[in-house]
């Protein structure tokens, strides 16, 4: 959290500090940024293409060398606009005790005016709408008309936290027009586990040495909390998605960042205890698969000794995800009497078009049968031969 219309990459920590420590440590983790293009903490202006700060979200967006990094969109200006008080949210219709009436946030037409506001400044900076596909609703408050807005400017998902006790699963809210928005749940990793009140005290009056950080049984403790955590998750679900400010995150305290430090050993804790079982997909690529998983139309059936598996994308990907998503999966249930799979072709498209085989390290057996990953493009049929 916390990508503000003045935040550079330097203040990032640009390079090797902070998120691109994160990055050079855990390489194959995913970071999320959320991002407020007129947020009123930083004085409520628009970020500038022109500014060193519009070129950074513009960099974090496009170059290949972020290519780890998804923006997230957190409302225009995270407060409303005119209300005095600046610890109110852009989308709350329950808030009192200011000048405005926030149940007048609710009504549809604000919702989408803000969703417009924060679109065009994103394009503003050459960013494509397919590039920002994830929003995080300010205060985590949101309504009916705000979850409606966020789906009709092409958000595939909230990052919300409404279901903490299952922070594993992925959760659907329904719309007015009866078609779902995921919530994927923010697991504050602070609270959680990476902040030790008796660690950071020990550091900041220097009983602690930053050298001996990690020896200390307050860190083993932290560390375990978020070992526990990790469990729960993996056994209700799997989502793993940690979130907090990114200022927070990376606090230096008595000459140590122990926080990260907590969170650095609970990744390598993951790496080492799963290992090619975890899955690291961005933001983007997350809700797309839960997507394809949850709606897409599969039908199955058998043809002269192969199997046909016909798969087509949900009805909206050509808005949402015009170039489809390269890591669909499939688990296949083989016939009775097959003892294993022999080729794997795609035929993508209508019938008729060509087909070609995919190649080997896209499809392995499964406990539960043939596991297969594929491009999916609007319609996408498999072919998969009975092996020897």
């Amino acid at each position: 959290d916390g990508l503000g219309p003045n935040t550079t990459l330097a203040e990032l920590g640009y390079p090797g500090r902070m998120i691109f420590r994160l990055h050079e440590d855990h390489p194959q983790v995913r970071v999320v940024l959320t991002s407020c293009p007129a947020s009123r903490y930083s004085g409520g202006r628009p970020v500038d293409g022109a500014t060193e700060a519009g070129a950074s979200w513009r960099m974090l967006a496009l170059d290949k060398r972020f290519d780890w990094i998804d923006l997230a969109n957190q409302g225009y200006s995270h407060a409303p606009d005119n209300d005095t008080n600046l610890d109110h949210h852009e989308f709350s219709i329950r808030q009192k005790g200011c000048n405005i009436d926030h149940e007048l946030l609710g009504v549809p037409e604000y919702a989408r005016a803000r969703f417009r506001l924060a679109r065009e400044a994103y394009r503003s900076l050459g960013i494509p709408d397919a590039r920002v596909t994830l929003v995080r609703f300010p205060g985590s408050e949101e309504s009916p008309a705000a979850l409606q807005a966020a789906r009709e400017a092409g958000f595939l998902a909230v990052l919300g936290s409404r279901h903490g006790d299952r922070a594993g699963q992925d959760w659907w809210n329904p719309s007015a027009e009866g078609r779902e928005i995921l919530e994927i749940q923010n697991s504050r990793l602070l609270p959680l586990f990476a902040r030790s009140e008796s660690l950071e005290a020990g550091l900041a009056q220097g009983r602690i040495e930053p050298a001996r950080l990690a020896h200390t049984p307050e860190f083993a403790e932290s560390v375990r909390r978020g070992e526990l955590h990790v469990e729960k998750v993996a056994a209700d679900g799997g989502i793993l998605n940690l979130s907090d400010q990114w200022r927070e995150t990376f606090a230096v305290i008595g000459g140590a960042a122990p926080r990260y430090r907590v969170l650095d050993a609970v990744l390598g804790s993951i790496e080492r205890g799963y290992g090619p079982r975890v899955w690291y997909p961005g933001g983007r690529e997350l809700a797309l698969w839960l997507d394809a998983r949850r709606h897409s139309t599969v039908t199955v059936r058998a043809q002269g000794g192969a199997l046909l598996v016909r798969v087509e994308a949900p009805p909206w990907w050509p808005d949402v995800a015009p170039e489809g998503f390269e890591q669909t999966s499939i688990v296949l249930p083989l016939p009775v009497g097959w003892a294993a799979a022999g080729r794997v072709l795609i035929q993508q498209g209508p019938a008729g078009a060509e087909w070609r085989e995919l190649e080997s390290r896209r499809h392995w057996l499964h406990p539960r049968g043939l596991a297969i990953v594929f491009p999916l493009r609007g319609t996408a049929t498999i072919k998969v031969e009975r092996g020897g």
